[in-house]
Parts: structure tokens; C-alpha cells; sequence
């Protein structure tokens, strides 16, 4: 377990490259959730704030943002050219594979560790399963010298690089997100999934780690390898902090009105969440005068009504995926369909989703699209989702291009911020001003008691 000392993060912030294909399986000489749930949070909470950890993780999520781009679907990538796409052993369990292999040494040792994860990758009775495993070379580019994690935190790594179900790069390929054998409390009991895209350089898994070698048939599944170690992500909050360079003035914007204090005490319910988090950019898109007017003493109470907006609680909405609510038992672990876990079907045009905000439960319409493996996010109509899925310890995070402005108190329709022309500067803070008035949570009377207007700022 010293293998998984401080630089799990190291593995999380930074992709690392490797040039050579690998032929990683041939047989050869041996060279309760919540106490994981805690760990694993206690563990992020420990990291520090620093600009070089998240940089590189940082510079793909600038770059996606910049972009449209979200991933085609290319179902004849071969990892292994020459090969057909088809090795391993499939007489042999994930297990035996990953054993006998001499670049995967690391990776078994641990889960020798833990009876459990090798019950699951020896298991042939009950579900195939596949296994995103990090070859030994991404756990020797880790530093050496530091205190080991708790084992709790070194399982909840572990069940997160296990997929239920049998998927070849092809199938992930067609796939957003998939789930993964690690189920989380603050997320409603659902597993934490994660985030696949093909771009330039290969398939990626949650924005850093890639996959060198795919298509490893064992008796029980498959296994993918991947150049870096799979971290479950942390609470929203922290990913938030960790992207100052993205999030600084939406983070600015929690702190100033208490809002991320409120979402973050332990009197409120977590299962699951949706946060449409604006760029830097989509608060600069208001101009100086609304900001001002915002982030002011007296317009803070605006700038919160404004934020709740944003937010979903309790469901989780990915490009591909809804977690509506707690997840039960007789869900069918996340089969289709339930009244409280409802998976799309294959999208062959548009499909639209109507989420409460905790502004007055008024609903974000969003929409999905597909066409020939690209997935489009819309918000009411109007704004592009820059970034979707974002992975959270409770929810998602989808990132947006604009600042979402929520309807006039007493309409009922989605497309209706068509009138907010931030071009405007002289006056989008007025009208947002008017827009926000309805929402404020004041005595009756009090609103327009001191008498300061917008041009006092």
C-alpha cells in the first residue's frame, strides 16, 4: 500500500505520456461506503491549494472550454495495431491476467490486499466486469517518502478503476460516462462514474488519464490499460478551489453571499447534484458595472439569488445518465428503467430534461443532443455547456459559457434570458437588478428601504 503515497493527486493532475504500444498481457515470469467516502474526502481535504498540482489538468479543461469539440465516436480504434484488436486469455480470469502480466505488478499486489476487489476480478458467476488498470510505470513516476493513505481511501481507488459489465474500447467509445464499483453516499448511494472522450491523442478517462493498451478479453471481461492512476474525484467544493484560473470569481461569488457554507453543512441533505458553474470569462461576459453591482454589500443578496439558480439538488444530471434521488435496491443497479435512476436511451435527435433549481425549485430546461457520437449540451435553449461532465464526490459539475439568468418570477417558460443582451453594459445591471428583485429572500417592505440605486455604485 506505500505505493499509493502523497502523489495519488500527481496521478489525478497530470497526464502522463507513453509513446510505445505495449503487448502488457502476455503470460510471463513475475517480475459500507461511508468509512472510503470519508477517507477519500478527508484525503482531498488535506491537499493543498497550489497552482503547479492542477495545472496540467487545468490547461485540458482551458482548452475544452475554448472548444466544441466533445469526442466522435471512432469504433475501430485499435490500441495494439497487428494484433485485430483481440489478446489475452480468455481461459483466464481478470484476475490471473493481471497477476501473471509483468507490467501490472503494482496494481495486483494491492488488490491482494483486499479480498473483496479480488473476489470481484476472479468472479464468473455473477457479472462480467471491466478493469482500467494503471501499468507499473505510472506508479513509479509517483514520489517516494511519503505517509501511505488510509486502506479505506486505498479501496475506494481501487473499486474505481472496476467497471460493472463488459465493455471493449469500441463500447466505452460509445459512451459519456460509465459507473464504476464504487458507490458513494453523497451521491444517493449511485456509483461514481467516469468520464470518457477520444480526442487528438488517444481515449481519456476523466480529462488526464489515457488508455495505452485496450481490448484484453479474460474469461470474465476485459481489461484496459491506462497510463496513470484513477483518483475518485473530490467534493464540487474542492474542485472548484483546485480551478482558480477557471472558477476564481464563481468561488468569489459562494464565499461573498454564504451560499457554498450553506450547501456544505452537514444539516443539508447530499445525494447528488448538478452545478452549472460559470467561467471566469461568463462573469466578465456581464460587464464591470453588473459585477460591481454583484459582488457590492447591497447587491450581494442579488448575486445569491442569481447563484441558486445554478444549482440542482439531488439530481444528478451527465450527458448520458440522470441519478434522480437515493438510489435503491431494487433499482437494478442503475438498469434502465426506475423511477429514481433513469438512463437514457440511445439519443437519435434530442432529448430534454427539466431540473428545479434551488431558486424557487424555477426549472433549468437542458438538452441533450446527438448526432454520429458528438454529444451537445444546451441551457434553456440558449447557453453551450463548455465542459460536460465534470466528476464530483456529489454530483457533476457542467460547465457554462454564460452566466444563467433565471426567468421573470411568474413566467413558466425556459427560453427566457433571449433579452439579456450582455453586450448592453449601460443596461444589463439594471434589468438583471429588476429580474432578480421578485427572488430576494427579505422582509416585505425592505427592499427598497435604503434608497441606493445602481448608479450609487
Amino acid at each position: 500500500m506505500k505505493q499509493l503515497s502523497f502523489a495519488l493527486l500527481a496521478g489525478a493532475a497530470a497526464g502522463f505520456s507513453v509513446s510505445e504500444q505495449l503487448s502488457l498481457f502476455e503470460s510471463s515470469p513475475r517480475d459500507d461506503s461511508r468509512p472510503y467516502h470519508d477517507a477519500t474526502q478527508a484525503w482531498w481535504d488535506s491537499v493543498p491549494n497550489t497552482d503547479s498540482m492542477l495545472s496540467s489538468f487545468e490547461e485540458n479543461m482551458a482548452a475544452a472550454i475554448d472548444s466544441d469539440y466533445t469526442g466522435p465516436i471512432d469504433s475501430s480504434i485499435d490500441l495494439h495495431p497487428g494484433h485485430g484488436g483481440h489478446h489475452g486469455d480468455v481461459t483466464k480470469t481478470i484476475y490471473e491476467l493481471i497477476k501473471e502480466s509483468k507490467y501490472t505488478q503494482k496494481f495486483s499486489e494491492l488488490v491482494d490486499e483486499f479480498d473483496e476487489i479480488k473476489a470481484l476480478l476472479e468472479d464468473t458467476e455473477k457479472q462480467n466486469r471491466t478493469l482500467l488498470v494503471p501499468t507499473d510505470s505510472a506508479w513509479e513516476r509517483l514520489p517516494d517518502g511519503h505517509k501511505p493513505p488510509p486502506k479505506e481511501f486505498v479501496l475506494a481507488v481501487l473499486k474505481y478503476h472496476i467497471v460493472p459489465g463488459r465493455y471493449p474500447l469500441g463500447r466505452v467509445l460509445h459512451s459519456h460516462t460509465l459507473p464504476t464499483e464504487l458507490d458513494l453516499p453523497n451521491l444517493g448511494g449511485h456509483s461514481q462514474r467516469l468520464r470518457f472522450r477520444i480526442g487528438l491523442f488517444g481515449a481519456r478517462i476523466n480529462f488526464f488519464s489515457k488508455v495505452i493498451a485496450a481490448d484484453v478479453f479474460a474469461k470474465n471481461g476485459v481489461i484496459h490499460a491506462l497510463d496513470s492512476i484513477l483518483v475518485p474525484p473530490p467534493p464540487t467544493k474542492k474542485v472548484i478551489q483546485l480551478l482558480p484560473n477557471t472558477f476564481s470569481t464563481f468561488r468569489l461569488a459562494m464565499e461573498t453571499t454564504g451560499l457554498g457554507e450553506e450547501l456544505d453543512s452537514d444539516e443539508t441533505e447530499h445525494n447528488g447534484g448538478t452545478l452549472f458553474a460559470p467561467t471566469n470569462r461568463a462573469f466578465a461576459r456581464l460587464g464591470p458595472r453588473a459585477n460591481a453591482f454583484l459582488f457590492s454589500d447591497y447587491g450581494k443578496k442579488y448575486l445569491k439569488a442569481l447563484l441558486k439558480y445554478h444549482v440542482v439538488a439531488n439530481e444528478t444530471l451527465y450527458s448520458d445518465e440522470f441519478y434522480k434521488g437515493p438510489h435503491h435496491d431494487d433499482d437494478g443497479g442503475g438498469e434502465p428503467l426506475s423511477e429514481e435512476t433513469y438512463i437514457f436511451p440511445p439519443l437519435k435527435e434530442t432529448h430534454s430534461v427539466d431540473l428545479p433549481s434551488l431558486l424557487d425549485e424555477k426549472p433549468i430546461r437542458v438538452t441533450i443532443s446527438r448526432w454520429r457520437g458528438f454529444y451537445s449540451m444546451r441551457v434553456n435553449g440558449r447557453v453551450h455547456v463548455a465542459i460536460q461532465d465534470g466528476l464530483a464526490g456529489d454530483g457533476v459539475i457542467q460547465v457554462v459559457g454564460n452566466v444563467l439568468i433565471p426567468p421573470h418570477k411568474h413566467h413558466k417558460h425556459h427560453d427566457h434570458d433571449e433579452e439579456f443582451d450582455v453586450e448592453d453594459e449601460e443596461g444589463v445591471a439594471e434589468r438583471l437588478k429588476a429580474r432578480l428583485e421578485p427572488y430576494l429572500e427579505t422582509e416585505r417592505g425592505s427592499k427598497s428601504s435604503s434608497g441606493l440605486s445602481l448608479g450609487d455604485l
